[in-house]
C-alpha cells in the first residue's frame, strides 16, 4: 500500500494521538475521519458498553435523541451488527462495507432501515472494528467501532475508503489503548509523571533516540529483576531497554522505531503485543507500544517523550479495583467479591463454596451483576472485569 497516496492522513493521525491524553478531542477526530471519507455522518463508539459503564460514543451528524432511540427501540433490529456477528466479521482491524454485511435489497426491507435509518438518511456504511470481542487483555478498551455513513442516493463506499479506514483503525486502537491503560479509578487519564507512578502496571516513556525518559515504579520493579529485560545505563544518565538476546533486542528496537517515526502510517494494532522471554523460564513479559502526541505533558524540550511502552507480567495476579466497580455499576461489596472471583474462570458453584454461601445466593448475586453491568453471560462479565483489571504490584 503506497504511502504517497495517504500522506494527507498524517494530520489526522497526529490528532488521534492527541486524543489519547485528552478525551475532549475524540469528537474532533471522529469528525475528521468522516470528512476524509466523504461521509456526512459517523460514529466512534463502544456498542456494548455505554459511557455510564466506562464506554464512549462520539457521533458526527447524528443527534443524541437518535442514538437514544436506537438504544431503546432498534438495537435488536440492527441487521448490520447481527450479520457481522453471524459471518464472523467482528474482528479487530477488519473493515467491512454495507453490502458485505447485508445485500442492499434485504437491508432496505429491514425494520431498522424502514422505521429508523431512512429517517436519518443512512443506508451505506464503512465500518472498522477498532476492538473486537476476542481480546482478553487487562485494562484494554471495550469492543469499539469507527463507522462512517452515507445516504441511499450517495455513492457506495468502495476500496478507496476501505484502504483509508484500514490505515486509520490501528492508530485509533493505539490511542484508545493508551487512554484505557492510563485510566485511574476515577476514569481520569494519568497525564503527569506523578500520576504514572501511581499506576499498578509498568509504564516507560521513550525519547526520540529510543532512550528511556521515565520508568514508573512498577516498571522499575519489573526491570530491576533483570529477568530477560532490563534498563541499561550509559554512564551519562541515559538508559535504554536491553533484552537478553540479540533477536529480542532487534524486535524491541524495531517496534520502538515504528512508534517514533513521525510519518509512519502502517502500524500494528495495539493488542499485538511483543512477548519477551525471561531467563528464569517464567511466563514472558508483554510489551505494548504506541506513539505519543508530539507535544505532551510528560516532558518538554529535546527530552520530551515521543512513545510509550506498557510492560506487563503475566506471572502476577490480576487485581480489579472494587471502588471502580462500585463507582461504575453500583455493585455491593458481595457482588464485587463475586465478580472478581469469577475472573480466573471459576464456576458459580466453586465460588459459592469458597465464600460459604449457597449456590442460589451466588446465582442471585450474579444475576444482579448482569443487570447492573448490562452483560448476559459469565464470559461477557469476565471480559468486562478483565478490561478493568490492573496487575498486582
Amino acid at each position: 500500500m503506497g504511502h504517497s497516496h495517504h500522506e494527507h492522513l498524517l494530520p489526522l493521525i497526529g490528532r488521534i494521538y492527541d486524543a489519547s491524553l485528552d478525551a475532549r478531542i475524540w469528537g474532533e477526530v471522529a469528525t475528521e475521519v468522516a470528512e476524509i471519507q466523504g461521509a456526512p455522518k459517523a460514529l466512534l463508539f463502544s456498542p456494548l458498553t455505554p459511557p455510564a459503564q466506562g464506554g464512549f460514543v462520539y457521533p458526527v451528524g447524528i443527534s443524541e435523541s437518535a442514538l437514544q432511540q436506537w438504544a431503546d427501540c432498534y438495537v435488536q433490529h440492527d441487521v448490520w451488527s447481527q450479520a457481522g456477528m453471524a459471518k464472523g466479521l467482528i474482528v479487530e482491524g477488519k473493515v467491512v462495507l454495507d453490502e458485505e454485511l447485508v445485500p442492499q435489497e434485504e437491508f432496505l426491507r429491514s425494520v431498522m432501515y424502514r422505521e429508523f435509518l431512512s429517517k436519518q438518511d443512512i443506508a451505506r456504511v464503512c465500518t472498522g472494528i477498532v476492538y473486537g470481542m476476542a481480546s482478553q487483555e487487562p485494562a484494554m478498551p471495550p469492543p469499539a467501532v469507527m463507522a462512517v455513513y452515507r445516504g441511499l442516493n450517495a455513492r457506495a463506499f468502495g476500496e478507496r475508503e476501505r484502504r483509508t479506514h484500514t490505515l486509520i483503525i490501528p492508530h485509533l486502537s493505539r490511542a484508545l489503548g493508551i487512554m484505557y491503560r492510563l485510566r485511574d479509578a476515577e476514569l481520569r487519564v494519568a497525564a503527569t509523571l506523578a500520576a504514572l507512578d501511581r499506576l499498578a502496571s509498568g509504564v516507560l516513556l521513550i525519547g526520540e533516540g529510543r532512550e528511556v525518559c521515565f520508568a514508573n515504579r512498577a516498571a522499575q520493579t519489573l526491570l530491576g529483576a533483570g529477568d530477560g529485560l532490563r534498563l541499561r545505563a550509559d554512564g551519562l544518565g541515559r538508559s535504554w531497554l536491553h533484552a537478553a538476546s540479540p533477536d529480542a533486542q532487534r524486535a524491541v528496537d524495531a517496534a520502538l522505531d515504528a512508534c517514533l517515526a513521525p510519518d509512519k502510517l502502517d502500524v500494528p494494532h495495539f493488542s499485538q503485543a511483543l512477548t519477551m522471554r525471561r531467563t528464569s523460564g517464567r511466563p514472558g513479559y508483554t510489551l505494548q507500544m504506541s506513539a505519543l502526541p508530539r507535544v505532551n505533558e510528560f516532558g518538554t524540550g529535546p527530552q520530551s517523550p515521543q512513545a510509550i511502552v506498557f510492560l506487563s507480567d503475566p506471572a502476577r495476579s490480576l487485581q480489579v479495583d472494587e471502588a471502580l466497580l462500585r463507582k461504575l455499576y453500583g455493585q455491593t461489596p458481595a457482588e464485587c467479591r463475586l465478580a472478581v472471583a469469577l475472573c480466573p474462570g471459576e464456576t458459580v458453584a466453586s465460588v459459592s463454596a469458597q465464600f460459604g454461601v449457597s449456590v442460589n445466593t451466588a446465582r442471585c448475586q450474579l444475576q444482579s451483576i448482569f443487570d447492573k453491568t448490562g452483560t448476559r453471560r459469565q464470559a461477557q462479565l469476565v471480559k468486562l472485569m478483565l478490561s478493568l483489571a490492573s496487575q498486582e504490584s
